[in-house]
């Protein structure tokens, strides 16, 4: 008779200082940190503890997640994707004020529904920068061009309801070792 094999849960071991002391690291090259909620909600949740830095959301669900735990949504980034009037509501209802728009279509329905019902926000807009991965080869993929941005950055400026206005880049995987982004910036 064979042994029936078990194969035991995988386990993750968080260590709090360990976390800290990565998020001062980071700190201490950028003027602000974001960590992605996605990436892992428990280190999210160890972060929330010392109320120093943002946290970048994505959808709805994940942002519901966020606010069980924590009302901070002064320190949401909140990155909408095809945007519809219940989320827009729903974003305003709970006072997210810090946007990274990636295309004007979003822009457009953002800003529409801002001017609309009187919301302040801030926005950040996301610039392309050149993606060189297996998938997309040497493509410029998710943002706005240096183009499109120039356009809309006089026009928000020209909004009372929009703050702080800003520029937004990140790669869409987490393995920048093979980019330069101060060189990609530049050359836009």
């Amino acid at each position: 008779m064979e042994k029936e094999i078990q194969i035991k849960k995988p386990e993750f071991i968080l260590t709090k200082s360990k976390v800290w002391e990565k998020i001062t690291q980071l700190k201490t090259h950028f003027d602000e940190v974001s960590f992605s909620w996605k990436t892992n909600p428990q280190v999210g949740k160890v972060l929330l503890e010392k109320n120093e830095n943002m946290f970048s959301i994505i959808s709805i669900n994940e942002l519901k997640q966020f606010l069980e735990i924590s009302k901070s949504v002064e320190r949401v980034l909140y990155f909408p994707f095809t945007l519809n009037q219940k989320d827009l509501e729903f974003l305003m209802e709970n006072n997210i004020r810090n946007y990274v728009v990636e295309n004007e279509q979003d822009l457009e329905k953002l800003i529409n529904f801002v001017n609309k019902n009187n919301y302040k926000i801030n926005v950040q807009l996301r610039m392309k920068l050149k993606e060189n991965t297996m998938f997309t080869g040497k493509h410029y993929v998710f943002g706005m061009t240096l183009n499109q941005i120039q356009d809309w950055v006089p026009k928000l400026n020209e909004n009372k309801l929009v703050g702080n206005i800003g520029i937004h880049f990140h790669r869409k995987t987490q393995n920048v070792s093979e980019w330069s982004l101060k060189y990609e910036v530049e050359k836009s």
